[in-house]
């Protein structure tokens, strides 16, 4: 029997990505990181490295997707260089430090939450707005949103 898994151009919700991470799982195969990268101008792909065995794949994605599989399996998730240029974000050269309490785990989950959430509302709006607004509207509303959450996950400023 052939395994087959159709996304959708909405992408994944919640629960599927709950069962992809559990079919992962059930599977043997690991997910190692996942990267940001610039694709195709203002528009950002994520990457999913996986692992089954010895052998390792890349997987395309929309960036709240991966990024969503990688926090529900406490993964690293990386941007190249290009990325982080480009949204103008300063990150500190140290690593954040380890959550201490239940309270910080919570309130990163939420701001985990809060970045998906506000990633597909900015895939939407640039949906709707490719009509409405111009190009560079747009790539500017688009840098501002990767500003913000870059700035938030890393603790570095805009």
């Amino acid at each position: 029997m052939a395994a087959v898994y159709r996304i959708t151009e909405a992408g994944l919700n919640p629960l599927e990505l709950i069962l992809v991470g559990t079919a992962l799982d059930a599977a043997g195969v690991e997910l190692e990181e996942v990267q940001v990268e610039a694709f195709a101008g203002d528009t950002f792909i994520g990457i999913a490295k996986i692992r089954a065995r010895d052998v390792l794949s890349e997987v395309d994605g929309r960036p709240s997707d991966v990024f969503a599989l990688a926090v529900r399996t406490g993964m690293p998730i990386y941007a190249v260089e290009e990325v982080i240029d480009w949204t103008g974000v300063e990150i500190p050269l140290e690593t954040s430090p380890a959550l201490k309490s239940e309270a910080e785990i919570t309130n990163m989950d939420k701001l985990t939450e809060d970045m998906i959430n506000a990633m597909q509302k900015t895939s939407e709006q640039r949906s709707e707005a490719v009509v409405t607004h111009s190009v560079e509207e747009l790539s500017d509303r688009m840098k501002n949103m990767a500003r913000n959450i870059i700035g938030q996950v890393f603790g570095g400023s805009a």
